[in-house]
């Protein structure tokens, strides 16, 4: 169970340290009131884990991001598969990705092997 307050702090401070005023490349390149659209594409397989943490992180940068989940959490992922879509403001979206990417890699990680622990004990 995630404490909202406490994951609001951690996504506060990691979007300060990664993007702090916002992300210049994609201001200086992208209009403002363009609209997008971004897939979280797997790369390899395991257990998918995150996409509440995700879908908080998309919510803080902008509140009008929406995702469409394909794969629930905790279940089996492999290479190829397109877990969520993303859609809204193309320089939000932008804004969140690392800090989404970093958080879903990190978790899954954890989550993979853990299944792999469960699995040989």
């Amino acid at each position: 169970m995630l404490d909202q307050q406490e994951l609001d702090i951690f996504i506060s401070n990691a979007l300060h340290e990664d993007v702090r005023e916002g992300d210049h490349s994609s201001l200086a390149s992208i209009d403002k009131d363009t609209q997008g659209k971004a897939r979280l594409l797997v790369k390899d397989q395991g257990i998918l884990c995150g996409l509440e943490v995700a879908n908080a992180i998309f919510n803080k940068v902008d509140a009008q991001l929406r995702m469409e989940i394909h794969i629930n959490e905790g279940e089996t992922v492999k290479y190829g598969d397109v877990a969520f879509h993303v859609y809204g403001n193309a320089i939000s979206i932008l804004t969140a990705e690392r800090l989404v990417l970093n958080c879903m890699q990190r978790m899954s990680g954890i989550a993979t092997n853990t299944n792999e622990y469960v699995k040989a004990i």
